[in-house]
């Protein structure tokens, strides 16, 4: 087994959500204006992180829906191709009278 570690799906999602969370603290903390403005570009940013996250989402749920669908199209060949190996071993069986021998 290797020690090494694949980066996937859910430790973007960790990154992601530590990464909003760190800009929304370091906004809060750096902010030159009042409250008000401040809760207000707060609000902008999480909307466009949510979009952002949605876009990621979508585009991720149709990347999986063509890895699907080529995993599906690759297995049905396959499928195809045992098939037609299995139809010519027994025309080849076919061939040979068992009963002779």
């Amino acid at each position: 087994m290797s020690d090494e570690r694949k980066f996937g799906f859910e430790e973007f999602g960790v990154g992601l959500f530590a990464g909003a969370a760190i800009g929304v603290v370091a906004g809060l903390l750096l902010a030159p204006q009042a409250g008000a403005m401040t809760r207000k570009q707060i609000t902008g940013r999480a909307e466009e992180v949510k979009d952002a996250a949605e876009g990621l989402f979508q585009q991720t749920k149709r990347n999986v829906d063509v890895l699907i669908k080529r995993a599906e199209k690759l297995l049905g060949l396959q499928e195809k191709i045992v098939w037609k190996k299995i139809e010519t071993l027994r025309s080849d069986l076919k061939k040979y009278n068992l009963n002779e021998a």
